[in-house]
């Protein structure tokens, strides 16, 4: 804020310039088991693959939600991450991924038979994770 001040003319100088930050203080990360992931995955009922699919793969939500059934190489066990979606000012919108990189992730092996059933008869451009009722997963 203070550097946008002195830009924009309403400060002649940053005084907050040589003020020394304190140290970020990184919270230690915490990562479900194995067991704990099956039973989210399992509690989340339709949405069960999606979860899997998630701690699997690590992979960004609205990537997920992005992802269509032309980017899925289930032959290879693989995933091409090249877009994401948001919510702006209530609507969905599609930019690249966080990176602004096209990146091929690895699918696991115990996945690839539920993701076959789930783009049985889906068009290359459909969204293989969607709502219920058919709509593109909310960000």
């Amino acid at each position: 804020m203070m550097k946008l001040a002195v830009r924009s003319g309403r400060l002649a100088r940053n005084p907050a310039e040589y003020v020394p930050l304190p140290r970020v203080r990184r919270a230690s990360k915490r990562y479900l088991t194995h067991d704990e992931v099956e039973t989210l995955a399992d509690a989340a009922g339709e949405y069960r693959v999606a979860i899997l699919f998630l701690a699997y793969t690590g992979v960004r939500y609205g990537e997920l939600a992005a992802l269509r059934v032309s980017r899925l190489n289930l032959l290879r066990r693989r995933a091409m991450i090249d877009e994401a979606l948001a919510e702006v000012a209530g609507r969905v919108v599609y930019s690249t991924p966080k990176t602004h990189q096209t990146r091929a992730v690895p699918l696991p092996r115990f996945l690839i038979e539920e993701l076959a059933q789930m783009v049985v008869g889906k068009d290359p451009n459909d969204h293989v994770f969607t709502r219920t009722d058919g709509q593109v997963l909310a960000p």
